[in-house]
């Protein structure tokens, strides 16, 4: 069963609260962050965590184009951590995982979010934490070549 209009914009403003939460709760844990374009880039001084560095979009952005994405990824991967893109699918739409892909990326996590009101076995997520990052074995140096790479490049 498709969802209603005020389905879909209950569950984006949801979304919405998530997403600020979770760069939020990041801010607490000591990281910084560095808005380039249409992503902000997410880095812990200390921790190299993956769940303290990472590339989102911005708030509020619709899509994020590869080049963009990749100019995140480049300022991560300066600052010595890993590349990872991660984003909520439900306000970024589900074929934006192809952009991704196009650059090069793998498929890192892939979660459903649940309402956490409506909860139980029946509740649908209302959207997908989303995580991509290099290709494993990809060594930190290559990895820079690989990134520097112009888009237009890429298979």
């Amino acid at each position: 069963m498709d969802q209603s209009r005020e389905e879909i914009k209950a569950n984006r403003t949801l979304l919405r609260r998530i997403e600020q939460d979770r760069l939020q709760t990041s801010l607490d844990r000591g990281t910084q962050h560095e808005t380039l374009n249409l992503v902000i880039v997410v880095h812990h001084a200390t921790d190299t965590s993956p769940e303290l560095n990472y590339v989102t979009p911005r708030r509020g952005v619709a899509w994020v184009s590869a080049g963009a994405a990749k100019e995140g990824l480049v300022r991560l991967c300066e600052l010595g951590r890993a590349a990872r893109f991660l984003y909520l699918e439900g306000l970024l739409p589900a074929f934006f995982r192809q952009t991704l892909t196009g650059i090069g990326l793998e498929l890192v996590q892939d979660d459903p979010i649940l309402d956490p009101e409506v909860g139980g076995e029946d509740s649908t997520p209302i959207g997908r934490l989303v995580v991509y990052g290099a290709p494993c074995g990809t060594a930190r140096t290559n990895l820079h070549e690989w990134l520097e790479q112009p888009v237009s490049d890429k298979p």
